[in-house]
């Protein structure tokens, strides 16, 4: 020890004069003699209230940059062994020691260890319990501090801050040690730029994961020590607290192995963080502190060898999750409610109000119906409408899927269920509806054996995948149509009873569009200024009173979706401001000439008022029927009438050549017919 300096510090201690002492160094002694610190201490006082474990996991953050940075820098202090650095948390408690043997043989001897107390009512006045007071980078060399195990040391601390609430806060700091005679002024601008460079990356981390807080999925961030290579998480956003169900605990900074469970188990996820391999969308069944579900699993992988960064960012959604955002995708948010529904007759305000209440109910709807009559519409109006109405709606038509994949599709399949099988495995759609509502569109057309699972799982509201073994438990309200006659296919041994009498707890009965009088109109004009608000068309196009008349004459097989395709093609195909009977006519195929006399003739009788039925015939051959509608046609099906003739040309839309295969005539029979009873 330099014996000029013992006296120096001999000198500040006996107040007398020459004192040299800074005023501001001076009220930091004085703090050391009022909390009665002895400045012959030999060795430090320890802190052992709490383990050291408790006290790195209690300051993980700031443990973790500053080693993050010293493992960075001491390779460049490797000719300096008198050198060393030491972290300490904001109460001042010394954490790790950081440099060579030479330097940590010189700190043990003066007892510079861990869990030693630096404040100034434990140590009095130096760098580190000034600095942490001050909250400013402090250098304190030989005589300025207040202890006697100091004098023969010089030390440069700088604090170290995190951003709270816009606003610096210091949650401890980094301080350069050295013997005194290797003291220089310039170390304190080490400690600084240490320190500066964790806060910065602590700034960073934190503004990009306050972006994070509101990511859909959830987040983890996995860094692997260059070091050790050892896994740590350094951050998880509050979408995976949920998810995992984590409470307010805090895994910032701590093992991986804590949160998933170690090997044997989740082996292809510990390979995949192990290797930092990047992957998308996986399907991976991950068991978290003892819990096993599924998830599906995306990673991007990080590596910066110039700032010794890597790890992996895991983003995890739960398969409600995936459905969810599914449905967003496939057009959930977009659903149709009741007030999409139009029409005024009093079959369709019958089946508005009755489907309104079940949409209040958990209930299965049976919707039945002709083909085009509307079952989805009011399939995804009830979903709108019930208390699920937050969560999927997922439709199925079981009439355009493949048998053989109808099973994979409902249900969805493990990896390797069988050859091309997806790897990770595939969702299915009552995993995808979970929670909300599936719609089973043409259910009358699932195969026997399909209907079998379907049973088990409306009984037992589970299923297992195709090829799987775990058993997933769904909560759906399942909604099914069709426009087939589900008894008759009962009578063939085409279809369950016991099904039919699950889906059908609640029965809904849409009516056919010949059966709702002037909805028909409503529809159409409402088509057309749907293609207007669309853009479809570049100015509103109306409906004549003629061409309103006439299509109530129409049959309507296709139903309202007919109704809508005509509307449009009638306008695409015709450049018209108002629909005239003879552009739909000419649309239908009924006429191939917009002038058609025909045409022409019915649109004058609709707009005078007189049905447009067929006219009086001329006689050919000089003969003349006495009633049309009555008199017998030969065809090779025998016998029609001209009311049967008439029947088949609205089936057909007046396509001729489809009438005529179907009354299995000539098309020469069906046009001297037609002409003969002007149709």
């Amino acid at each position: 020890m330099d014996p000029a300096v013992l006296e120096n510090w001999k000198s500040h201690h006996s107040g007398l004069p020459g004192n040299d002492l800074s005023p501001e160094l001076s009220t930091y002694w004085d703090l050391s003699r009022e909390a009665g610190v002895d400045p012959d201490l030999a060795r430090p006082a320890m802190d052992l209230t709490l383990p050291f474990a408790e006290r790195k996991k209690n300051s993980r953050m700031l443990y973790a940059y500053i080693s993050r940075v010293m493992y960075q820098s001491l390779r460049y202090y490797r000719d300096t062994p008198q050198l060393g650095f030491a972290l300490f948390n904001k109460e001042g408690i010394l954490l790790k020691l950081f440099g060579g043997e030479a330097f940590m043989e010189y700190a043990e001897a003066r007892g510079i260890v861990p869990l030693s107390r630096w404040d100034i009512p434990h140590l009095g006045a130096n760098a580190v319990s000034v600095g942490l007071l001050s909250e400013r980078p402090v250098a304190m060399e030989g005589a300025d501090n207040y202890c006697r195990m100091l004098v023969d040391t010089a030390m440069y601390f700088s604090p170290v801050t995190v951003d709270k609430s816009g606003a610096s806060k210091v949650i401890g700091g980094l301080a350069v040690i050295v013997p005194y005679e290797y003291r220089r002024p310039d170390l304190l601008g080490t400690a600084v730029l240490a320190t500066n460079d964790a806060n910065v990356h602590m700034y960073m981390s934190m503004s990009l994961h306050h972006m994070y807080e509101f990511e859909p999925r959830g987040l983890l961030i996995v860094d692997e020590s260059w070091k050790t290579g050892k896994l740590s998480v350094t951050y998880f956003n509050n979408t995976l607290r949920k998810l995992f169900h984590l409470g307010e605990e805090n895994l910032s900074f701590t093992p991986v192995e804590g949160l998933f469970d170690p090997p044997p188990e989740n082996p292809e996820l510990w390979e995949i963080l192990h290797e930092r391999r990047r992957v998308e969308n996986i399907q991976l069944r991950l068991r978290v502190r003892g819990h096993l579900l599924d998830y599906t699993v995306s990673t991007d992988p990080f590596s910066d060898p110039g700032i010794c960064i890597q790890g992996i960012r895991i983003y995890i959604t739960s398969l409600e999750q995936t459905a969810a955002h599914v449905s967003k995708q496939i057009g959930n948010n977009m659903l149709l409610s009741f007030n999409d529904i139009i029409g005024t007759s009093p079959g369709i305000i019958s089946a508005k109000n009755k489907a309104r209440r079940y949409a209040q109910s958990d209930s299965n709807v049976l919707i039945l119906g002709e083909s085009g009559v509307g079952k989805d519409i009011f399939a995804q109006a009830i979903h709108a409408e019930s208390a699920r109405c937050d969560k999927p709606f997922v439709s199925v038509n079981c009439g355009a899927l493949p048998r053989e994949l109808i099973a994979s599709e409902l249900f969805g399949y493990d990896q390797g269920a069988f050859t091309g099988a997806r790897k990770g495995g595939h969702i299915g759609k009552f995993e995808l509806a979970n929670g909300g509502t599936i719609f089973l569109d043409e259910i009358g057309d699932m195969p026997l054996d399909l209907q079998v699972m379907l049973l088990q799982v409306i009984e037992k509201k589970s299923f297992t995948r195709v090829g799987g073994k775990q058993t997933i438990n769904v909560d759906v309200k399942i909604i099914s149509a069709t426009n087939a006659n589900l008894h008759e296919r009962i009578r063939q041994g085409k279809f369950r009873l016991d099904l039919y009498y699950r889906l059908s707890v609640l029965r809904l009965q849409l009516p056919p569009l010949r059966e709702r009088g002037n909805d028909v109109t409503l529809l159409s004009k409402y088509f057309l200024w749907k293609l207007f608000e669309r853009g479809t068309v570049t100015h509103p196009v109306s409906l004549s009173p003629e061409a309103v008349e006439y299509l109530k004459t129409l049959s309507w097989p296709g139903n309202v979706r007919e109704l809508q395709n005509i509307m449009e093609g009638v306008v695409q195909t015709l450049p018209v401001d108002t629909v005239q009977p003879r552009h739909i006519m000419y649309y239908i195929g009924a006429i191939d000439d917009l002038n058609d006399p025909q045409a022409l003739r019915t649109e004058r009788m609709l707009a005078e008022g007189t049905p447009a039925g067929p006219a009086e015939p001329s006689a050919e051959g000089g003969e003349k029927a006495e009633d049309p509608q009555e008199e017998l046609l030969l065809s090779n099906r025998g016998r029609l009438t001209v009311q049967d003739l008439k029947e088949a040309l609205l089936r057909n839309h007046y396509r001729r050549e489809d009438t005529a295969r179907e009354l299995d005539i000539s098309r020469k029979t069906l046009y001297r017919w037609m002409k003969k009873y002007n149709l």
